[in-house]
This record gives structure tokens, sequence and C-alpha cells, in this order.
């Protein structure tokens, strides 16, 4: 008798093609190429130098790996106004983004539209 326990079947070898097939590897999945993204800017008047009047702007070269907290401060420096990033809120097809996720977590495209929004400032 043999002592060794029985091996396990060894898997095809066309079954891995098939799988390389139709499962191809991430980064051949998802393009990297940068986007740009039209920001629809709140419309707040107290503070005229925040130059907030409720425009849309186009912000150009965003990576899909940039994570939200990012792409407010991209948008600060787009506008070229010193406004506090815990006041914005950004929203993407009516959904709230979270700082901790990336765009492309949110299937974003190039000319997708983001609307921007101003919390109340604490007092």
């Amino acid at each position: 008798m043999d002592q060794h326990a029985p091996s396990k079947s060894p898997i095809p070898l066309h079954s891995c093609y098939l799988s390389s097939f139709f499962f191809p590897s991430v980064l051949n999945a998802i393009p990297q190429l940068p986007i740009t993204l039209c920001v629809q800017l709140a419309n707040y008047t107290e503070k005229p130098e925040w130059n907030l009047n409720g425009a849309t702007i186009n912000v150009p070269d965003i990576p899909l790996t940039l994570l939200v907290s990012s792409l407010r401060d991209r948008i600060i420096s787009h506008v070229k106004a010193n406004i506090p990033a815990s006041r914005i809120r950004l929203s993407f097809r009516n959904k709230m983004l979270t700082n901790a996720n990336t765009l492309a977590s949110y299937n974003m495209d190039d000319d997708d539209l983001i609307v921007m929004t101003l919390k109340e400032a604490r007092r």
C-alpha cells in the first residue's frame, strides 16, 4: 500500500487559459488615463472673495486613483480661493462623496458633474 495521501487531481491546463482569457488582470481592464471633471460651484454670496457664484468649472488632469479629499484641494486651488476644505461637501449622482474613497470607486468618467455645496460654519 502507498503510505502517501492521495494527491489532488491537477488543474487542467486549458482551464487556466480560459480563466486568464475571461478575467484579464485588473491593470489591463481599467484605463488609467486622467479625466476632466465638471464641478458646479456652490452659490455662496456671503464671502465674495471665495468666488463661489454657482458657475460650472472644468478641473482637468484628474487620475481616477485620486482620493476625494485630494479632489477638494484641487478644486480650492482651481478656484484660487481660501475656502476651508472642511466646509466643502461634494456629491455625485445625488450621493455624498467620502474622503477616503477614490474617484474610481464611484465609477466616474470624463466630463461627469460633481456638485459642490458648503456646510454651515461651526460657531
